[in-house]
């Protein structure tokens, strides 16, 4: 209790969450007491209680359960030292091997590591065997603390599966279940406020690779941030990334007080939409806390402007609600969240410009005081700065500006233009030339045709009109464009084999 109360004292405030932990350790705590009997214990897979502790609370949550569990098994099972190194051992291990708990096969991994540093234990333990004769039943002792660890693992599964039904934790279970594109919220927010999905989702890239840079919950921060600004489906069109045609109907309201009402809205609306649908209590704290309890400056100086008195202006009403950011993973979405909507308003012309922007953003908030319950170091402010401007300069470069095609060469005007007016026109339109033993009308000036028999066309004046869609009164052949492999024959008389083309035999009909 001591050291929780100071090192983890979040656990301790939070009723609800310290009485599912000791349920969990009870439960744990029963199963051994009943499977202590004979080699039962070796089976039992109470490192379990340290994976299911590493993934909702943490790893120092994790230690000291580990150690009071131990204690009471060894106790209860005649105050075996081998039974106690047994479980101590092995929850340690499982406890430093799990990293990564929203990854499944994370589990089986520390599963695996626990049942190894099982068999060690075990083997220490019972050397003895091996000098009588007993290396049988060692070896199964063996095989019950390899199972031991892989059960553990298939209990801790199963174990945030149903704590996830049943309290609602923000487990990684549930994190992957609410960032499927066909949860309910997210298909409507796409429909109806398609420019605040796009925005969240830039959001949400920004935000998970800053809190994985300072070590925060990145898993989290990434699914917190699709669902931020889920408030402004309730009026959509009052924010701007949803405005088309630069129809903005805050100048058809004329009044600063209603559309900073509208504005501050999103952050009530979007809580009690979570509400509804049931999102995790630690997912509406990133909701209710991501603009803290900033200003809407640009509707208050409307207001002071319209008023000509800044006295006479409440500016409480033009303030966010908050709460400021209370934890590292809602400060990095506040941050991110800030710095991505300011870069896309200004429209930066080019690098330097976003570094500016990022940190006139986080400058403001820090002497705010918007940081100041986040438990952010100096440090971890460098870092997020430094992430921020990496990766709003990769999406809001500068693009070049290409140089418009030529137009297309219109080789037909070309040679129509290259032909002498005839004679005996009706509107001076230009006449082909007569027909020599051979024309090709698809030929144009510079094209070689290959020699080949010659087709008859008919001996006749065509006159060429722009306007002219009648019908040709003989379509030409098409030119060929491949040449057709030798063909042989048969021998002739004087038994040489003739060797003739085939486009000698071309069909001229």
């Amino acid at each position: 209790g001591l050291y929780l109360t100071r090192f983890r004292p979040d656990v301790v405030t939070n009723g609800r969450f310290l009485a599912l932990l000791l349920t969990l350790f009870l439960l744990i705590l029963l199963g051994a007491r009943l499977f202590n009997t004979g080699n039962q214990i070796y089976i039992y897979p109470t490192a379990a209680l340290a994976l299911l502790y590493v993934a909702l609370a943490g790893p120092q949550v994790a230690i000291i359960g580990v150690i009071a569990l131990a204690l009471l098994t060894g106790l209860m099972v005649n105050k075996s030292l081998e039974i106690t190194a047994l479980v101590l051992i092995g929850g340690f291990m499982g406890t430093l091997t799990l990293r990564r708990e929203e990854r499944l096969n994370s589990f089986f991994i520390a599963g695996l590591v626990v049942g190894l540093s099982n068999i060690v234990v075990v083997t220490i333990f019972n050397l003895e065997m091996l000098n009588a004769d007993e290396g049988t039943s060692l070896g199964i002792l063996m095989l019950y603390s390899l199972v031991n660890g892989i059960f553990a693992a298939a209990v801790a599964l199963a174990g945030m599966y149903i704590v996830t039904l049943l309290v609602n934790l923000p487990t990684s279970l549930k994190l992957a279940e609410l960032s499927q594109p066909n949860q309910p919220l997210l298909p409507r927010l796409l429909r109806e406020a398609p420019g605040t999905y796009q925005h969240s989702l830039q959001v949400a890239n920004l935000a998970e690779q800053a809190a994985n840079a300072i070590g925060a919950n990145a898993e989290l921060v990434r699914v917190a941030a699709l669902y931020h600004d889920i408030g402004k489906m309730m009026n959509p069109a009052f924010f701007i990334e949803n405005q088309a045609d630069n129809v903005n109907p805050h100048d058809v309201l004329g009044d600063p007080y209603r559309s900073a009402d509208m504005i501050l809205s999103h952050v009530t609306d979007g809580d009690r939409l979570a509400r509804q649908y049931r999102l995790p209590a630690r997912i509406r704290d990133f909701i209710l806390e991501h603009h803290g309890t900033t200003l809407v400056s640009y509707f208050y100086r409307q207001a002071v402007a319209q008023a000509d008195d800044e006295e006479s202006v409440d500016v409480d009403q033009f303030m966010y609600p908050g709460p400021r950011p209370q934890s590292r993973e809602t400060a990095v979405l506040m941050l991110s969240d800030s710095c991505e909507s300011t870069v896309r308003a200004r429209k930066p012309t080019n690098k330097q410009e976003i570094a500016d922007i990022v940190q006139q953003i986080l400058d403001a908030r820090m002497r705010d005081g918007q940081l100041d319950d986040s438990h952010l170091t100096t440090n971890d402010i460098k870092t997020i700065r430094y992430i921020l401007i990496e990766m709003l300069q990769a999406v809001f470069h500068p693009r070049i500006n290409y140089p418009p095609l030529p137009p297309r060469r219109d080789r037909a005007a070309e040679f129509l233009a290259e032909i002498p007016a005839g004679e005996g026109s009706a509107d001076g339109a230009p006449l082909l030339p007569e027909p020599t033993p051979r024309m090709e009308l698809d030929a144009l000036p510079g094209d070689v045709i290959p020699s080949r028999p010659a087709v008859p066309v008919e001996s006749s004046r065509a006159v060429i009109e722009d306007n002219d869609d009648s019908p040709m009164p003989e379509v030409p052949p098409l030119r060929r464009t491949t040449t057709l492999p030798r063909m042989p024959t048969d021998i002739n008389g004087k038994g040489e084999k003739r060797v003739e083309r085939a486009e000698d035999k071309v069909d001229t009909e």
